[in-house]
């Protein structure tokens, strides 16, 4: 099997909270809306739309130092 790059993008600021994507191998599955929360140090996210045969994570908050860095799973 070969490894996913997953990456998550913060973009502009979108109704009450910054726009994500979700990035897998440099494709964009899906968009959230992410709302700072300083003191968890992550973005709390809420689920916005999906491209044609993209993936959802089952998350509910991504990490501010995992915001903009190529992951490998």
């Amino acid at each position: 099997m070969s490894e996913k790059t997953i990456k998550w993008r913060v973009g502009d600021w979108k109704q009450g909270g910054y726009e994500i994507e979700y990035m897998v191998n440099g494709i964009v599955n899906c968009t959230f809306i992410g709302v700072p929360d300083d003191r968890a140090n992550a973005f709390r996210l809420r689920f916005r739309s999906r491209m044609p045969y993209g993936e959802v994570p089952k998350v509910k908050s991504v990490s501010f130092f995992e915001v903009g860095k190529d992951l490998t799973r």
